[in-house]
């Protein structure tokens, strides 16, 4: 007599190694059967991205660290893969994924305004894509002009003082702080006020 067959449809929604078990509960004439079988599920988890940026808000021309990191979701592994960062239309560059799930990339802008920039998760075998985005304000540069340039003669023990002028340029407000280095052994210096602010053109 030929065993009966029966065929049973299911779903499993969790990735990995899953152990199927099958019973056969029995009748008059056969005893009841369990057996088991092995099966591995292949994942398409969702991620989140996040981004940051610091300095934000920064100076045109000043570098920008971005952090990125991809996190999985449930049981899913963790994220591996590159991350595509752009800023409109224009392809700021990529990095890739660490062993968890994190990436850096540092990037500048040459003119001010707020920058949006969006970090593009390609996604793995395992992981689906994501994407995050993070604005930046980019402040205009300040100049010091060359009539700043002035040199001071002192003996020891004795101070000078020269006038330092803050120009501001392409409508930079903010406020400035100063700090001296490269000074000579032994030297020191202050300045008063400590710092100022600029507004639009205006010197200081």
């Amino acid at each position: 007599m030929q065993a009966a067959q029966q065929r049973s449809a299911t779903s499993i929604k969790t990735a990995g190694a899953q152990t199927v078990n099958v019973m056969y509960s029995g009748d008059a004439a056969t005893a009841s059967i369990t057996d088991s079988v092995s099966v591995t599920v292949a994942g398409n988890f969702p991620t989140q991205t996040t981004v940051t940026a610091a300095p934000n808000p920064a100076v045109a021309g000043q570098t920008i660290t971005f952090n990125v990191t991809v996190a999985p979701s449930g049981s899913s592994p963790t994220p591996t893969g590159n991350v595509y960062f752009v800023s409109g239309t224009t392809q700021l560059g990529s990095a890739t994924l660490n062993s968890s799930g994190a990436a850096t990339l540092n990037n500048s802008f040459g003119t001010n305004g707020n920058q949006t920039v969006t970090a593009n998760y390609v996604g793995d075998a395992a992981n689906q894509p994501s994407s995050a985005s993070v604005v930046i304000g980019i402040l205009p540069a300040i100049d010091f002009p060359t009539s700043n340039s002035t040199s001071i003669t002192a003996s020891a023990g004795q101070a000078g003082s020269a006038p330092l002028t803050v120009d501001a340029v392409n409508g930079f407000s903010g406020t400035v702080q100063f700090s001296c280095s490269g000074l000579p052994q032994n030297a020191t210096c202050s300045f008063s006020p400590s710092s100022v602010t600029v507004s639009g053109s205006a010197p200081r």
